[in-house]
């Protein structure tokens, strides 16, 4: 396996040229609830956000990032408040339910407002690539695509703290010690 190249977002220097992917977990430490802003208590992510965009860098949002976002801001936010969804059907149609979203549609047309939605090509023959390198047990599915994007793109540089992502072959800036 190809080792990745990877950068401690500490001593990273965000330039405008850079194209650069944000994982769910960076927006959400950025840009989630309470609970998964806990996680960067050095405010390390919060600090590499703002000077990404003071320095206008270029970055992009696809679908499996956007859906994991929504998903554990949702299932933390939850948790904070101790709202058990139980039957998450019934509770889809509870209050609870509604503000959550609405707070979650409210970071989310903020961060919508500086990052460029692309779609990864997804067809037949890509979908069995990405449930055979699934089935190696490296990668859930969604970092699958996450890689084969940033590795379809070169240019674009995975920001991320998933140690998951280390052996992937991608460029990778982060502040998860473990990768280094």
């Amino acid at each position: 396996m190809k080792k990745s190249a990877i950068q401690n977002i500490k001593e990273h220097e965000f330039r405008t040229d850079e194209h650069l992917l944000l994982d769910a977990n960076v927006w959400l430490y950025t840009y989630g609830p309470q609970a998964t802003r806990s996680g960067d208590p050095n405010h390390i992510y919060s600090d590499a956000m703002t000077k990404i965009i003071t320095n206008n860098c270029k970055i992009y949002m696809i679908l499996p990032i956007l859906s994991e976002y929504i998903h554990v801001y949702l299932d933390k936010q939850m948790e904070r408040e101790g709202i058990h969804k139980g039957d998450l059907k019934a509770f889809r149609l509870t209050d609870d339910y509604k503000r959550i979203l609405n707070m979650i549609k409210a970071d989310l047309i903020e961060i919508l407002g500086f990052v460029e939605c692309c779609s990864p090509m997804f067809e037949n023959d890509k979908a069995c690539v990405f449930l055979d390198k699934f089935l190696q047990c490296t990668l859930d599915f969604n970092d699958v695509i996450i890689e084969d994007f940033c590795a379809s793109n070169p240019k674009i540089v995975l920001v991320t703290n998933d140690g998951d992502f280390k052996n992937c072959g991608i460029p990778i800036i982060t502040a998860n010690n473990a990768m280094f």
